[in-house]
């Protein structure tokens, strides 16, 4: 059985199919309502291997259809979570503020420029309710492509 039917939090999967083959879990088929969005032939093509538009389906669910919770964590479906330690971390921060937490990467940096920073979300991010707000609302934060890069269109 799946440990997130017993979780203190809410715990989905959020996939571009449904399925039933884990007792207890709450799975979401992105599908109907974003179509080509997460289509997973688009994930990864010649022109790259990122998903893009998935995450952006991802953001604007959680947004219209869990809105008004105080912490939002994406992660893979094989990333391991001490969600007790992870409670504690988010509690250490104002999510009345747009909060975006994950682990910090660079890109492109040089001696004389300053190249990208971004949160990596291979291994999980966690937006507070005001910056997926923010962040779904953004008019030019949109994927050049679906399969850039999630977290570097972040």
């Amino acid at each position: 059985e799946f440990w997130g039917a017993s979780s203190e939090v809410e715990v989905l999967y959020l996939s571009n199919e449904g399925f039933t083959g884990v007792p207890g879990a709450t799975v979401i088929d992105l599908s109907p309502e974003f179509g080509s969005m997460v289509d997973p032939a688009k994930e990864s093509t010649k022109h790259g291997s990122g998903h893009c538009t998935k995450m952006e389906a991802i953001l604007k669910y959680l947004a219209r259809h869990r809105s008004g919770k105080r912490w939002y964590v994406v992660t893979d479906d094989d990333t391991l979570v001490n969600m007790q330690r992870l409670l504690e971390v988010l509690d250490s921060h104002d999510d009345s503020k747009s909060v975006y937490i994950g682990d910090r990467y660079g890109w492109n940096h040089g001696e004389d420029y300053q190249g990208t920073n971004y949160i990596t979300t291979g291994g999980g991010m966690a937006l507070s309710g005001p910056a997926l707000a923010t962040l779904v609302a953004c008019k030019s934060c949109t994927c050049r492509t679906p399969d850039s890069p999630d977290d570097m269109t972040l």
